[in-house]
């Protein structure tokens, strides 16, 4: 990311389950990689970031052990970047 970048994050919850919003302002992920991303060390074509491609597959299988979903799209604003949301159900602590 930039020097210049910027990195939203909210949480919501709504009838036992949480979602954990991430939107950053960065070059965005062009739509045909959407379905890749999440995939151990796929790196977008020509990406000149550094990295092994494991972060956001690291990220995907805690979702799956949490039973949640994790999914990459568009920030809604139309604005560049994009927006990871993690949703899962809240554990109940007594």
């Amino acid at each position: 990311m930039a020097d210049d970048g910027q990195i939203d994050i909210a949480v919501t919850s709504s009838n036992g389950h949480m979602a954990l919003l991430v939107d950053d302002n960065g070059m965005g992920v062009p739509r045909d990689d959407f379905p890749h991303v999440f995939a151990p060390f796929y790196r977008a074509a020509g990406s000149d970031q550094e990295g092994t491609g494991l972060g956001l597959a690291i990220v995907k299988a805690i979702a799956d052990r949490m039973g949640g979903t994790v999914a990459l799209g568009p920030r809604p604003s139309g604005v560049s970047g994009c927006r990871f949301t993690l949703c899962c159900m809240l554990a109940r602590i007594e």
